[in-house]
C-alpha cells in the first residue's frame, strides 16, 4: 500500500478526516451541508467481521481499493474490486463492503461527496442535463473502474490526491475537490456517450426512475 494515503491502523474502524480521526459510524450519515465531501482512507480487517455493513445514503460515492481485495455488494449484485481497481456508487443505493475471500486485508479510499456540490442553485439545468443521467440512475446503480481505460485511470488517480487534500485541508482544498469531481463527471459522461449515443435520453425515461420495491422496504 502507499504509505502516502493516510489510514489508521488500530484494531477498530476509525478513518482520518480533515477534523482528526472518528469512527465510521459517526460519518454514515450524509455529509456536511455546507460542505457535501467526505474523504478517508480505511483498513476493514479492523472492523467488527471484517465489513462495512449493509447502509445507504443520500451521497455518492467513490471507492479504490489500494491494498488487499474487496467485495462490494451494491443492491443484488457483488463486485470483486482487486488492489488498483474502483468503484462508483450512485447516491441512495443499498450497499456494503467485505473483504473479499482468501485476503487478509482491504484497504479502501474513498470519496463521498453529495452531487449538489457540483453545480449551485442557479444551475438546475446543468444538473439535470449532466449530473442526473448518471447519479440519479437505479437501472445502473454502480460504475466499476477497472483502469484498463484513460478514463477510469484519470478518475482512480484523483481518489486520493481527494483524500490527502482534505485531511491535510490546504488553502483552495474545497475548489480543488470539486474541480477533481467536475473531472470525474466529465470523464463519466465522455464514456457513456461513446458507449451509447442514446443514454442521455434511456436514463431520463420513467423505467429509470422505477425505485426497488424491495430496496424501499430494507431501507425503512
Amino acid at each position: 500500500m502507499d504509505s502516502k494515503i493516510p489510514y489508521d491502523s488500530k484494531k477498530r474502524l476509525r478513518i482520518l478526516t480533515g477534523e482528526g480521526y472518528h469512527d465510521y459510524e459517526e460519518l454514515k450519515a450524509d455529509t456536511d451541508y455546507e460542505y457535501p465531501v467526505s474523504a478517508y482512507t480505511a483498513s476493514l480487517k479492523d472492523t467488527v467481521l471484517h465489513r462495512i455493513r449493509w447502509h445507504w445514503h443520500h451521497d455518492s460515492e467513490i471507492a479504490l481499493v489500494v491494498d488487499g481485495s474487496a467485495d462490494f455488494h451494491v443492491s443484488d449484485n457483488t463486485y470483486t474490486i482487486p488492489k488498483g481497481q474502483g468503484i462508483v456508487i450512485n447516491h441512495s443505493i443499498l450497499h456494503s463492503v467485505s473483504i473479499t475471500e482468501g485476503f487478509a486485508n482491504a484497504t479502501i479510499s474513498f470519496v463521498i461527496f453529495n452531487t449538489s456540490f457540483l453545480f449551485g442553485k442557479g444551475e438546475l439545468s446543468l444538473y439535470e442535463r449532466y449530473v442526473s443521467p448518471v447519479m440519479d440512475n437505479e437501472r445502473e446503480p454502480c460504475h466499476i473502474l477497472t483502469g484498463e481505460t484513460p478514463g477510469d485511470r484519470e478518475i482512480l488517480s484523483f481518489v486520493p490526491k481527494i483524500v490527502t487534500l482534505n485531511v491535510e485541508r490546504k488553502p483552495l482544498y474545497e475548489l480543488y475537490t470539486k474541480e477533481m469531481l467536475l473531472h470525474m463527471l466529465i470523464l463519466t459522461l465522455e464514456y457513456l456517450r461513446r458507449r451509447n449515443r442514446g443514454f442521455e435520453r434511456e436514463l431520463n425515461s420513467e423505467r429509470s426512475k422505477k425505485k426497488s420495491l424491495d430496496d424501499a422496504r430494507t431501507k425503512d
